[in-house]
């Protein structure tokens, strides 16, 4: 009975060190999966996060591009100046029909936030312009002041020196209805790099009515900045 006993004894011993021994392996394994884990799903997310930006990105600039598309297509050029002064980018300044009277069209600007007579501000204008490296739409009262009303359509608009942000050239002066030529150029920083891209848009203003004739939306380098 006594041997019995030890040997009964040495087995239990026996069993629960290795249970033990294997406790900790699997402890020390799952610590270190655990970790991988961590750095991978962190990797993984901010690789997300990062592609995520870049396309909120694009669609911003699309957006603000879209939006200048589309006031110039509710304008003709009587209503419509460009100013190429500006080393930063050209101006444009418009008006585009808000309404009609017993007089013909109402020119003016549809003013977003304004809940008066819904935003309608007859012989209000608005100004597309680069300001800091921000495209912006500034609205103007009927004496030409700037308001309180301003968007901010696309940031990071890229300034490299040899080209102005924003581009608005008419292909032939002469053109009637008037052709208008239109190029933001964006910055998206990537490392120590810029990346650029391109948006190129033809708008036909005037005649039989106005029209978007072409969108392109290509993508360059620019030099390396720190």
């Amino acid at each position: 009975m006594r041997l019995l006993a030890r040997r009964g004894h040495r087995s239990t011993s026996s069993v629960s060190g290795y249970t033990i021994l294997e406790i900790s392996v699997s402890a020390a394994l799952l610590g270190v999966m655990s970790v991988g884990s961590i750095a991978f799903f962190r990797g993984t997310m901010d690789s997300m996060h990062e592609t995520v930006s870049v396309a909120q990105e694009a669609n911003a600039r699309g957006a603000g591009l879209d939006l200048l598309q589309r006031d110039l297509q509710r304008t003709d050029p009587e209503h419509l100046r460009i100013d190429t002064s500006d080393p930063e980018g050209d101006i444009l300044e418009l008006q585009v029909i808000i309404g009609m009277d017993t007089g013909g069209p109402i020119w003016g600007a549809h003013v977003p936030g304004c809940k008066i007579d819904g935003g309608k501000k007859p012989g209000w204008s608005m100004r597309y312009q680069v300001d800091d490296g921000e495209f912006v739409r500034v609205f103007l009262d009927e004496a030409g002041r700037e308001t309180e009303y301003e968007e901010v359509l696309v940031r990071g608009l890229a300034v490299d020196g040899s080209r102005k942000s924003l581009s608005i050239t008419r292909p032939d002066p002469t053109n009637a209805p008037m052709l208008l030529s239109i190029e933001a150029q964006a910055a998206t920083k990537e490392g120590t790099a810029y990346k650029s891209t391109e948006l190129s848009t033809s708008v036909r203003i005037g005649g039989t009515g106005s029209e978007v004739m072409r969108v392109e939306e290509l993508g360059t380098k620019l030099p390396t900045r720190t």
